[in-house]
């Protein structure tokens, strides 16, 4: 009997363990969106099994596991996502951000990209970029593994997109042109804060390549 009631009281400590670990990194969310400016109702959201949409709302990843890996995130609407601390480590490409939808990255944490095999056509390693990704705070960035590469924008991709950096980094990345950044079809990256680094292509723009786009730099820095 003193066994069972030892038992019991040790999955009881467990498990209110980590209910506490849960309700401190809930506790830990702003209650007023960085983005949006008025006080929200922060959803708990968990990795896609494959490719998955994320809908208008406000989620932080949730407290399984320190890694979220998984396929890419499609957006619709506006999306605000608060990385709470926490890793998205996926596959290959982390988000794709449609045309006409919004994507806010904020806190601690950081999303990276394992880009594509050698020879692919396809742009962006980690963000593709239709419609407009603001940061606030989140490193984005790419494993780096030998022989995967992304032909244009080792990490970011715009094309007719927009990008505003307010804070943390876009770094790393390899590509023939643009390897950390590419804009092409009149995009535009406004860079007020953070930093753009690490970058490295085979042909033209180791950090940003622009193709009838603009970059405004106001603050930050690109090295």
């Amino acid at each position: 009997m003193k066994r069972k009631w030892l038992m019991f009281a040790t999955v009881l400590i467990v498990m209110l363990w980590m209910f506490g670990i849960c309700v401190s990194a809930e506790s830990e969310l702003p209650e007023i969106c960085p983005h949006c400016k008025v006080p929200v109702q922060w959803q708990p959201i968990s990795e896609p099994a494959s490719n998955n949409t994320i809908s208008e709302g406000h989620y932080y990843l949730d407290c399984a596991g320190d890694s979220m890996s998984g396929k890419a995130w499609y957006t619709e609407g506006k999306v605000c996502l608060h990385l709470n601390g926490k890793t998205v480590n996926a596959t290959n490409r982390a988000f794709y951000i449609n045309a006409g939808s919004e994507l806010n990255l904020m806190g601690e944490g950081s999303v990276i990209g394992n880009a594509y095999a050698t020879g692919s056509t396809a742009g962006g390693g980690v963000v593709y970029i239709k419609g407009t990704l603001n940061l606030y705070g989140p490193t984005i960035t790419t494993t780096g593994k030998s022989g995967r590469t992304a032909k244009s924008g080792g990490v970011a991709y715009l094309t007719g997109g927009t990008l505003n950096m307010y804070s943390g980094a876009i770094t790393g990345g390899h590509a023939t042109n643009g390897g950390t950044l590419y804009l092409l079809g009149s995009s535009t990256a406004n860079i007020h804060g953070g930093t753009l680094t690490g970058g490295t292509a085979t042909s033209t723009g180791g950090a940003v390549y622009l193709k009838s786009s603009t970059l405004n730099l106001y603050g930050g820095s690109v090295a």
